[in-house]
């Protein structure tokens, strides 16, 4: 009985091996930041692997494994990861700033919804190249996505036309939440308890999590100033957290009275 039961698992195991072996491994697309990620898996679905470096903007980390090898490698630019690219095995590099022609240090692209289109329109095409058979699924992929982005960007222009109806003045915590606001045409103030002092009227301050916000409580009830809470990271669906991000504000300014 004993015997059978060994001969079983030895057959078993010998079966996932041979199994392994003969299923191929996708090729890899890997990316400094989610929002880069989340593009390329929109657009590639199951057809490759995809893999994040970076979870935090502040906290650039790499966890990772060092013999990783990446059809393609996608990145910010503008000083942020280019370090990526001799640390990265690939194929296939794109340059999320080269590609939009935007050369600002320190300037996150994919926070600017604008350049977010270029991005998509950009990995659409080289995924073409990668399978001409699918270009026709991956342009029509791309052009539904960058609809609904197109959405995002009437919102938060709607948005911008409000603040600016009611003189709002925005405070940033970090200053990487400038390319929304380029986007938006609004010219942010870098927070400091200091500027929140000398900044008269009404104010919204934009900070990354609960948490960090939280330690502000009092400075912010001090200076009537409200608090609106947007992850940097965008760690979901492009799209959708913008439109969180704009119901969020449009509260806090109902809040401001």
């Amino acid at each position: 009985m004993k015997r059978n039961i060994l001969f079983f698992v030895m057959l078993y195991a010998f079966a996932l091996i041979l199994g392994c072996k003969l299923i191929p491994q996708k090729s890899k697309i890997v990316s400094s930041f989610y929002p880069y990620t989340f593009a390329a898996q929109y657009l590639g679905r199951t057809d490759y692997d995809y893999v994040t470096i970076f979870e935090n903007i502040e906290n650039r980390n790499f966890n990772f494994d060092t013999n990783i090898k990446a059809k393609l490698l996608i990145i910010n630019g503008n000083g942020i990861d280019e370090d990526l690219i001799n640390k990265i095995k690939h194929e296939n590099l794109f340059i999320a700033s080269n590609y939009t022609k935007l050369e600002k240090k320190n300037y996150l692209v994919y926070l600017n919804p604008n350049k977010m289109e270029d991005v998509f329109f950009g990995l659409s095409q080289i995924f073409c190249k990668f399978n001409e058979k699918k270009c026709k699924y991956f342009s029509k992929r791309c052009g539904d996505y960058v609809a609904l982005i197109e959405e995002v960007k009437s919102s938060l222009l709607n948005l911008s036309k409000r603040i600016k109806e009611k003189n709002i003045k925005i405070l940033i915590y970090k200053d990487y939440y400038k390319p929304l606001f380029d986007f938006m045409k609004i010219e942010p103030i870098l927070f400091s308890e200091d500027k929140i002092k000398k900044t008269a009227g009404k104010k919204i301050v934009i900070f990354p999590s609960k948490e960090i916000s939280k330690n502000y409580s009092k400075l912010l009830e001090k200076y009537q100033a409200k608090a609106v809470i947007f992850d940097p990271n965008m760690k979901g669906d492009y799209a959708k957290t913008f439109i969180m991000f704009v119901k969020k504000f449009k509260k806090a300014i109902e809040n401001l009275g």
